[in-house]
């Protein structure tokens, strides 16, 4: 019985997606851009917390640099087309 259950509701949730579409809502550009900005604000936030270990210059400039690296391949990943 519980078997039959789950059949039926899984055709159930077949259907709406059906009459929803593909099921993945296409994101807008606020939604990417907000994407990015969450990543970039938390690598702000953890290079903050790494200068406090007095590294010198030159590694935190190397840090910077890979914190910005990181940033734009998450923008690459979130802008690219499908």
């Amino acid at each position: 019985m519980a078997k039959f259950d789950l059949i039926e509701l899984k055709k159930k949730v077949n259907a709406e997606r059906a009459a929803r579409g593909a099921g993945q809502q296409e994101e807008n550009l606020l939604e990417k851009i907000l994407k990015v900005f969450v990543v970039a604000i938390s690598l702000i936030i953890f290079y903050d917390f790494i200068l406090t270990y007095g590294f010198s210059i030159g590694v935190n400039s190397g840090i910077a640099v890979l914190f910005i690296f990181l940033t734009a391949l998450r923008a690459r990943q979130v802008f690219k087309k499908k």
